[in-house]
């Protein structure tokens, strides 16, 4: 911008790491791991699976609150979405008894998980 910096509403960001140089669009744009390219993938993917948007969803209550987890139902799709709250690699145990004999796969790579059985199924 060229406007002026002491009318601005906040005041401009001078660490380097967070500055308008290092995180802008064009830069994120030429990145395939940047925050822009995720939320892309994300957005075709909830326009792909309808389960993302419609249906019920079910809260499950793993033992290690940093993961939070879910499963959405519409029609005969289900997904189970886990999301991990934290900055550090975290595990967690479900009951997922329901889908014994079923396989998971990922969405975004459709890489297949070991199939479930009557143990917690582990997440890492």
């Amino acid at each position: 911008s060229y406007g002026n910096p002491q009318k601005l509403y906040l005041p401009i960001i001078i660490d380097p790491e967070y500055h308008y140089e290092a995180v802008n669009v064009e830069l994120q744009q030429n990145n395939a791991q940047s925050p822009l390219w995720w939320m892309k993938r994300i957005v075709s993917l909830r326009k792909r699976y309808k389960v993302f948007g419609r249906g019920s969803i079910e809260f499950l209550h793993p033992s290690n609150r940093k993961v939070l987890v879910f499963l959405r139902r519409y029609q005969d799709e289900t997904i189970l979405v886990a999301v991990n709250l934290s900055r550090h690699a975290q595990s967690v145990e479900l009951d997922l008894a329901e889908f014994k004999g079923r396989r998971p796969l990922t969405l975004f790579g459709r890489s297949k998980f070991p199939a479930i059985g009557d143990l917690p199924y582990l997440l890492t």
